[in-house]
């Protein structure tokens, strides 16, 4: 079996071991695959932040200059409570603090939303750190028992199955493979995540800062946020 090396090994090795490896090989795939959209995810976000951040005037209903994205998301939710009180006439001073209120909670509540959104599959390369190395672990203590099941129901001794015993540490290591990336990559996308949460939590300041202005509150009025 070892002068075929690992692929012979598969080959020859019993469904169980095959649906180890596959498993184990789709996990990997779908991983990486979720690791580089993720970081494109998180880098579009922290950008589309920065962006609006330079740039948003809120009493100009300016959110539609710029490209889509979480704060873009954040700001319409909050120019669409804004428009929605105007026409109910409540953008006046004497009602000033329960349209700050209201305009406060579309803003919170929207980027509530997008950061659960943003986090939305990361608990997959969670799920993937731990079960690999365990369904990795599963296949060698598999293939293990089958070779010394081949030992006592044919006599062979112990040279004869130490390459297949070998090989089948083989589902360990993958697994090891799948699950050390996953774990490196969902503590950064974690680290991205908060990164983001507090880039929103910002601006969400900023804006509800020029909602007071435009109301005409006093500077140093009471805390927004």
């Amino acid at each position: 079996m070892a002068e075929y090396g690992f692929f012979g090994f598969l080959w020859e090795s019993s469904l169980i071991i095959k649906g180890v490896f596959f498993l184990l090989f789709g996990m990997s795939l779908s991983t990486w695959s979720l690791i580089f959209y993720k970081c494109w995810i998180f880098s579009q976000a922290n950008k589309n932040i920065l962006e609006m951040k330079k740039n948003i005037n809120f009493a100009q209903n300016t959110a539609g200059k710029f490209s889509a994205g979480v704060a873009h998301t954040v700001m319409q939710a909050g120019l669409s409570e804004k428009k929605r009180l105007q026409s109910l006439g409540l953008m006046h001073m004497e009602n000033g603090r329960f349209a700050l209120e209201s305009i406060r909670y579309a803003l919170h509540d929207t980027a509530a939303t997008e950061n659960e959104r943003l986090y939305g599959s990361l608990s997959y390369l969670s799920t993937c750190a731990t079960v690999a190395p365990l369904l990795g672990l599963f296949g060698t203590v598999w293939g293990i028992m089958s070779s010394f099941s081949s030992i006592t129901g044919s006599g062979l001794g112990v040279a004869e199955v130490a390459p297949g015993l070998a090989e089948a540490l083989g589902t360990t290591a993958v697994g090891l493979m799948v699950a050390i990336p996953a774990v490196l990559a969902y503590n950064h996308c974690l680290r991205q995540l908060s990164k983001v949460e507090l880039g929103l939590g910002e601006f969400v300041s900023d804006v509800l800062n020029q909602a007071k202005t435009e109301l005409s509150f006093p500077k140093n009025g009471d805390t927004l946020t």
